[in-house]
């Protein structure tokens, strides 16, 4: 983008305060809104169980930042005519920062996907790869990799100008297309594997589908060593719904995070201030807002105000219960095929 395109749309931001102000303002109370409701259910109600909630909870707090920015820091600007301003270094920082939730929401997109295919794939070890601890770990190490990724931009030469100086230099545009060739890189090739991990987790779930539909008379929960009462809620139509739903769940954010990012490329080549404004944070707030709807709309347990059932423990009064033990890791559907 020139820096008179720049200057057009600080101006233009500027002089429609009552237009950009209350769109700006809307929009992200909207997504505040929205995933403050979806935090509230998995945190309090714990839709989505104990450490499966983990990961959507540090999702939905990467997707919360950037809307609070917006409220916090745009509106008031652009609703005092510029009298409440910030450095460019301070806006730089929030840009990061920004990016740095953006891709770490697009992470955990992967993270809950690969946490479903373990559960369908490899269904009696799921609980000791999704122990409390490790999926701790593996929500930080997204957060790592998110701030790996954009963080070391704040340290070099080419980003000086920006942390320093409230005008943009030659030095400053190539830092900005520097981060955001970066944050795309990260952003579509996470977006190719969980694409790749959703399409096999599919796959099993059809086969386990199908495998049911053919009646087979096997005491799994017995060869699984896992309670009867937890296999026969993994194996009941409503748990298999809810599978595919989050999956296509999962492939629908795939499609819209890409299609916001080229919305917003193919915007710079509009000269028009009103669509650069539009393309901004506007447009990747009303995509935080997007992305906890489909979360809504894929999770009919999600969209009122109670508690998540829990199921109830099998007890054996006294009776041990002896398992099978098998040789090696043995697929869900390579059992049920049996």
């Amino acid at each position: 983008m020139e820096n008179s395109t720049i200057e057009e749309l600080e101006d233009f931001v500027l002089q429609e305060t009552s237009i950009t102000a209350t769109i700006t303002g809307i929009n992200g109370l909207i997504s505040i809104i929205i995933n403050g409701f979806l935090l509230f259910k998995v945190s309090c109600h714990h839709s989505f169980g104990h450490n499966f909630g983990w990961i959507w909870i540090s999702r939905l707090v990467a997707l919360l930042v950037p809307s609070i920015f917006q409220i916090g820091v745009y509106v008031p600007e652009i609703a005092t005519y510029g009298t409440i301003t910030f450095s460019t270094g301070f806006y730089f920082c929030i840009k990061q920062i920004d990016l740095i939730c953006s891709i770490h929401a697009v992470l955990c997109n992967l993270l809950i996907i690969i946490n479903r295919f373990v559960l369908v794939s490899r269904i009696q070890k799921y609980k000791e790869v999704y122990s409390n601890w490790r999926t701790i770990c593996m929500v930080g190490l997204a957060w790592i990799i998110a701030i790996v990724s954009i963080a070391p931009f704040s340290v070099l030469p080419i980003c000086k100008s920006i942390r320093k100086t409230d005008n943009f230099s030659e030095s400053g545009f190539n830092c900005v297309f520097a981060l955001t060739v970066t944050m795309f890189v990260v952003i579509w090739g996470t977006i190719l594997i969980t694409l790749l991990v959703t399409k096999l987790t599919i796959q099993v779930l059809r086969k386990i589908q199908k495998a049911m539909m053919m009646s087979i008379q096997t005491d799994f929960s017995v060869v699984l060593r896992i309670e009867p009462e937890e296999l026969k809620m993994m194996l009941s139509p409503d748990s298999h719904r809810k599978q595919f739903d989050l999956c296509y769940m999962i492939v629908l954010q795939c499609i819209l995070t890409p299609a916001v990012m080229i919305a917003n490329i193919l915007s710079g080549y509009i000269e028009d201030p009103f669509v650069q404004f539009l393309s901004g944070g506007f447009l990747w707030t009303l995509h935080n807002t997007l992305n906890g709807l489909t979360v809504i709309a894929f999770n009919r347990d999600i969209r009122f105000f109670k508690r998540a059932v829990k199921p109830r423990k099998m007890t054996t009064r006294g009776a041990s219960v002896k398992y099978l033990k098998t040789s090696s890791e043995i697929s869900f559907a390579e059992i049920l095929r049996r």
